[in-house]
């Protein structure tokens, strides 16, 4: 538990300097978030590449030793990091006033921590936090370079965005439901409490990933990129609407008075 207080009063101590700094360095707390899901994710990588019960669908041998019951004392410290974190990211949502739908998609993963962790399968758990953290270096990184109206970084990071989530958290996932469905050894009450549980992350995934496209024909469209996954308050500045088209037409008289 030490780690867990460790990681959420950090993170909650930074935020809070962060939101003083915003005036300044707008993009800074996605600065924080790009930090912290690079960190995560290059340790889960590290840990699931060596151990003997990674899933086939993920590259490992078999999913005979993926499902069964067991505490993983191997994954004690990336659970705590992870419930930190994200118990970290359940209060600022509230706290800054997110959307209904990150509201939901805080207390779902901190309940799939919570109840995996109970029931001892740490596995899932582990497999589950890759698969959603991969795509979300990508997430933070295109919030920030909107922030900052940077039109380059924001094409690049959006384009890595739609292709990662579209393989970690669509395709990737899948597969861990049809193996929860199909393949997991566990009562029936286990397989009915994640399938729900699972299933309604894996809902959430396809709603966020439809608002990427959105966002992606929005910018096709009338030549603006505006995030729409957040309110305004709750990460952007007011007048966050990253406006291409008269950025682009700002440019080009520019030139021309050269």
């Amino acid at each position: 538990m030490l780690i867990l207080a460790t990681t959420f009063t950090t993170l909650l101590a930074l935020r809070l300097w962060l939101e003083r700094l915003l005036p300044r360095y707008p993009a800074a707390v996605q600065v924080l978030k790009v930090t912290w899901y690079i960190a995560i994710t290059s340790y889960e990588y590290s840990l699931l590449t060596t151990v003997d019960w990674l899933p086939a669908f993920l590259g490992g041998a078999s999913d005979a030793a993926f499902w069964p019951v067991s505490t993983r004392p191997e994954l004690d410290t990336l659970y705590q990091l992870s419930a930190g974190y994200h118990s970290f990211s359940l209060v600022t949502a509230l706290m800054y006033g997110a959307k209904f739908e990150m509201h939901l998609h805080h207390a779902v993963t901190v309940a799939l921590i919570a109840l995996s962790n109970w029931l001892g399968f740490r596995q899932v758990g582990a497999v589950v936090m890759f698969l959603h953290d991969a795509p979300d270096i990508f997430s933070s990184a295109v919030k920030g370079a909107i922030i900052i109206k940077h039109l380059p970084s924001t094409v690049m990071f959006d384009a890595s965005l739609l292709i990662s989530w579209a393989y970690f958290r669509l395709y990737l996932f899948a597969l861990l439901l049809h193996d929860l469905f199909f393949v997991a050894e566990g009562s029936m009450t286990h397989r009915i409490v994640f399938g729900i549980l699972l299933t309604s992350l894996y809902a959430l995934q396809w709603l966020w990933y439809v608002m990427l496209w959105r966002m992606l024909y929005r910018f096709l469209t009338k030549g603006d990129i505006k995030d729409t996954s957040e309110v305004k308050g709750a990460v952007y500045p007011e007048g966050h609407e990253f406006r291409t088209q008269a950025l682009l037409n700002g440019n080009k008289a520019n030139e021309k008075d050269q």
